[in-house]
């Protein structure tokens, strides 16, 4: 039994999550056509305890470096910064 749980655990660990982008999603330039971004955004928000099932926007920060990300059909807008080489994530 304990081989058996320790199988799954690795098995849906090691899957990836496709955050589905929404069709009137605004998405710079430079960041179109990156999933994996997109992904890595979403997990990093999930982290911190909120959420984004859907990508409606992403951004890069004018004077900082990080983006803002909506989620949820704009129901969610959030900073991702690089503080001190840690990202945070903070709630718009």
């Amino acid at each position: 039994m304990r081989y058996l749980l320790l199988m799954l655990i690795l098995f849906f660990s090691g899957m990836t999550y496709s955050l589905p982008v929404e069709r009137d999603a605004i998405i710079n330039d430079g960041l179109r056509n990156k999933p994996e971004l997109y992904n890595q955004v979403a997990k990093l928000i999930r982290v911190y305890g909120y959420r984004c099932d859907s990508l409606s926007g992403i951004h890069p920060m004018l004077l900082s470096r990080g983006f803002t990300v909506s989620c949820n059909n704009f129901s969610y807008s959030y900073e991702i910064k690089d503080n001190g080489g840690s990202w945070v994530v903070t709630l718009n």
